[in-house]
């Protein structure tokens, strides 16, 4: 009985069944099981409202007072009669539509109980983790952008993470970061002073200042050394004057091309590797060519992500991905290109995930094919565990993920070829990519 007072039992299972005219249809253990409640029937203080499932003819009124037979004959106690039920208030009706379901039988329900452990009354918010709604008043931005940027940050995150944020930057400060050669030198930003920067690291570290502290060193020592920003300056040159063979390779046989603009106004790019022969490119036009035409593209996402956040008041620094991995038969070699392309990502992974940490909002991996699952396997280790909830993995079928992408994109930023599986719409996607040939860079080149 004892247990009956914290959490349903089979007391409860018993009463519910009479009330039906019947006998309970299981019996659950006595153990860890039958001393919470399990979901099946209505519990004994909360059955009036419950949102378990029921059959037809459930629920008798007060007035029957059916005997307490089945739990007291078991103890030796004489049966007795039930009293009137406690009258406490009915779960709200926000608590009985949005609750979670059973944690065993898988119905969608909550019992009295469960929603007591967010307080009397709770509101369905504290049982479902919900996004913190913005402020009530206007954006204003403030005239410096790093102050304007904080400003964003806090309207938007909750203030137990705004917390940790501050936390992060008060050990930013005391370890001198600001002073770091990444954010001092020439045509480098103050990342350590940027909200929205420290804010990924943290997430990506779970919330844990000392943690999120420790990769933001090392991101910058790697932005020092490799010198980024200079590297990419010269980059962008290079590529808009189309002045060497490594651009005209990539421009010719590239594979990741702008589809438009998510519903919050980011940029969304496709990466097509089922077409592309990254290994033919890395042999041609060099692995840092093809790194740096990656990471100006993270690093233009960025870019236009501070200025949104700037004119809107609203941090959004995440983008969504598309990646075509479709075996459609028009580049040859699926496999063997597909094995050529695992050492650029291996090399290059942990950049990706220790410099640029927290970047992708929802990744779709689309037409995936069975021969796809072999290279699967081999990438799996490479992309960070707190990415790979974000991934999902489409069959064929355009209708398997054309719903979930359009809460995502507006229809102008989904192409045909997206929407549709006819054959011939499919073949005009772009970018292309294609086999790259040997010999190529050194053709280009004595073009220039």
């Amino acid at each position: 009985r004892a247990s009956s007072r914290s959490s349903c039992s089979y007391f409860d299972l018993s009463l519910a069944a009479r009330q039906r005219g019947g006998a309970p249809r299981h019996r659950p253990p006595m153990g860890s099981l039958g001393a919470r409640w399990c979901g099946c029937f209505p519990c004994r203080l909360c059955r009036s409202s419950s949102p378990v499932r029921r059959r037809s003819g459930g629920g008798a009124s007060a007035a029957s007072a059916p005997l307490l037979g089945s739990g007291a004959a078991e103890r030796g106690e004489a049966p007795r009669r039930l009293s009137s039920p406690p009258q406490k208030p009915p779960p709200s009706s926000a608590v009985v539509a949005e609750a979670s379901g059973s944690r065993w039988f898988g119905l969608r329900g909550a019992c009295c109980r469960r929603a007591r452990r967010g307080g009397a009354g709770a509101p369905a918010a504290v049982l479902l983790k919900q996004p913190r709604q913005l402020a009530d008043t206007p954006w204003v931005a403030p005239a410096d952008p790093l102050e304007a940027e904080w400003a964003a940050v806090r309207r938007t995150v909750k203030p137990e993470e705004f917390a940790k944020l501050r936390e992060l930057r008060s050990l930013v400060q005391a370890k001198g970061l600001d002073a770091h050669g990444a954010c001092t030198g020439p045509g480098t930003a103050p990342l350590a002073n940027k909200a929205g920067t420290l804010l990924r690291f943290l997430r990506a570290r779970g919330g844990k200042p000392e943690a999120a502290l420790a990769q933001l060193c090392e991101a910058l020592d790697w932005r020092r050394d490799y010198q980024i920003d200079r590297k990419l300056k010269e980059w962008r040159s290079e590529w808009a004057s189309n002045g060497s063979a490594r651009v005209r390779i990539l421009r010719k046989y590239g594979y990741i091309g702008l589809l438009g603009k998510c519903r919050e106004g980011l940029p969304v790019y496709v990466q097509r590797e089922c077409q592309a022969d990254i290994g033919g490119i890395v042999r041609e036009a060099g692995e840092e060519a093809l790194l740096l035409y990656m990471l100006s593209i993270i690093e233009d996402q960025l870019e236009q992500a501070d200025k949104r956040m700037l004119n809107t008041g609203s941090c959004i620094n995440s983008f969504v991905e598309i990646h075509d991995i479709g075996n459609y038969g028009l580049v040859p070699s699926y496999l063997p290109r597909g094995f050529q392309s695992v050492p650029f990502y291996k090399a290059n992974a942990p950049i990706f995930d220790k410099v640029y940490p927290e970047r992708v909002r929802v990744c779709f991996l689309v037409r995936c094919p069975a021969a796809f699952n072999i290279i699967w396997k081999l990438v799996t280790p490479l992309i960070p565990e707190h990415t790979k909830h974000k991934i999902r993995l489409k069959g064929y079928d355009a209708k398997s993920w054309l719903q979930e992408m359009e809460a995502l994109l507006p229809p102008d930023s989904i192409p045909a070829w997206l929407r549709c599986d006819d054959t011939y719409v499919i073949e005009q996607a772009t970018p292309f990519g294609g086999i790259v040939p040997r010999g190529l860079f050194e053709e280009f080149k004595s073009e220039i």
